[in-house]
Order: C-alpha cells, then sequence, then structure tokens
C-alpha cells in the first residue's frame, strides 16, 4: 500500500515539476499578452537610450524621492571617497608621498570646481544618473604650478553620442 502511494506521489511531483520548467515557454491564458522581445539587453536599451537617460535626468530633478533614493546611493557608494594610503617601508617617503597626494586632491579638478573626493561623487552620480561617465586625463606643465603636473576632468554622457 506504501509502495503504490509512494509511486503516485513521485509520478505526480516529477510531472509537475517537468510542468513548470516549462510555464514560461506555455501558450495558456496567462501568456497571451505576454511580449518578450527577442533582442539582447544592449540592443534594446540602445534603440531607447536617449528617452531613458532623458526621463533619469527628469525624475531625479522633479521627484524628491528619486532625488533623495540618488543622493543616498552617491553617499554609499563613496562614502569617504578613495583615500591612497602608501605601504613604503622608508616613513619620510611615505609621509612626503601623503602629503604630496593631500595638497594634488585639493586641485586635482582641471575645471577647478571640485577637490578630488568631489570629483567621485560627480563621477558616481553621473553614472547612476546617465549610465556613464568619462574621466579625461590632462597632463600639465610643471610651469603651471601645480604640486603634481596631473588634473583630471570630469565630461558627462551627452559628450559621446549614443547612437554612434
Amino acid at each position: 500500500m506504501f509502495d503504490w502511494i509512494r509511486q503516485k506521489w513521485l509520478q505526480t511531483s516529477s510531472k509537475t515539476i517537468r510542468n513548470l520548467a516549462y510555464t514560461s515557454a506555455g501558450r495558456g491564458r496567462r501568456s497571451q499578452s505576454w511580449s518578450a522581445p527577442s533582442s539582447g539587453p544592449n540592443n534594446t536599451l540602445t534603440g531607447n537610450l536617449g528617452t531613458l537617460i532623458n526621463r533619469s535626468r527628469a525624475a531625479i530633478r522633479n521627484d524628491p524621492w528619486a532625488a533623495s533614493g540618488l543622493e543616498n546611493l552617491v553617499a554609499n557608494i563613496v562614502g569617504t571617497g578613495i583615500k591612497p594610503k602608501s605601504e613604503a617601508s622608508n616613513d619620510p617617503f611615505r609621509k612626503n608621498l601623503q602629503a604630496l597626494f593631500l595638497d594634488w586632491s585639493d586641485e586635482s579638478d582641471a575645471d577647478g570646481q571640485l577637490d578630488f573626493y568631489g570629483q567621485q561623487s560627480l563621477a558616481v552620480r553621473s553614472m547612476l544618473e546617465a549610465g556613464e561617465c568619462f574621466a579625461r586625463l590632462r597632463p600639465r606643465k610643471p610651469s603651471d604650478g601645480l604640486s603634481v603636473p596631473l588634473q583630471v576632468q570630469l565630461l558627462e554622457a551627452e559628450f559621446v553620442p549614443w547612437d554612434y
């Protein structure tokens, strides 16, 4: 008796499992209105990327919930920012290197608006808002008077046409 019940249960459960595996491929009433395009994620987004970016920016400008969510996400991703710490064994060299980085972080922005930590926040914000952000390294002349002859310029996604 128990063998018969066990055998029936195994037959029923295996049919159920087989049926569940192909439910998404079925053509029943629940899936009649389901539109599933065969394009991949890149093709799907690229066709409407301009609209997607515009809507994202409009939501952040006009919806306080979206703006607050973006600010919290940026704060959680960036935190206090990238703060490199040298592992050089020479103590005076390590201290000089750290002081040089701190001096450079105040003058790292090629546009002269932000420090290095502000640039990190702006880059993450642009990435979340428009999908990407470009960082352009700008070598400078030693005669420019910078502590390190290098600056970083952030460029928004619109500088590269998305349909190109």
